[in-house]
């Protein structure tokens, strides 16, 4: 299959199939003899292996370092404990991020309902700060509620 339709397959645009082939990410693809780009179903499996680990979000980067594991290591132990510590990296890298978005979510849980304390003030808005009600709360209130308001 040529370019334009092993791109459609993989709902991609062309250039995003010849990005993976700079990037190393899938082989050079056979040509034809006018030169246009050859392609394979292994072809296009790779590339759908590829669209899923983005989705699942890992970084080309990353996933080049995946299937360079595999193609490096002498032995299938070798490679497994490669991917093992890849994933333990990644795990842990995750568990700091959700660290990162609880306490978000948490500083934005508090912000609303301190904004919803705002909802009838008619206080002029240039010194609302000043004269506010929620001044004793506002010091203890997060980052987000304190730029906002």
């Amino acid at each position: 299959m040529q370019i334009g339709d092993i791109a459609k397959k993989a709902c991609t645009s062309i250039r995003t199939i010849r990005y993976y082939e700079e990037l190393g990410l899938i082989s050079l693809a056979e040509r034809t003899v006018g030169g246009f780009r050859k392609y394979n179903n292994d072809d296009l499996n790779k590339i759908l292996i590829i669209q899923r680990l983005q989705s699942l979000g890992l970084s080309l980067s990353e996933i080049k370092n995946l299937f360079t594991i595999r193609k490096m290591s002498s032995s299938g132990g070798e490679s497994a404990k490669k991917l093992y510590e890849f994933l333990q990296e990644r795990s842990l890298e995750l568990d700091k991020k959700i660290e990162r978005l609880k306490q978000m979510k948490s500083d934005i849980d508090v912000s609303k309902e301190l904004i919803k304390k705002c909802f009838k003030c008619k206080k002029e808005i240039s010194n609302c700060r000043k004269n506010c009600n929620l001044t004793g709360k506002y010091e203890e209130a997060p980052k987000l509620f304190k730029a906002v308001l």
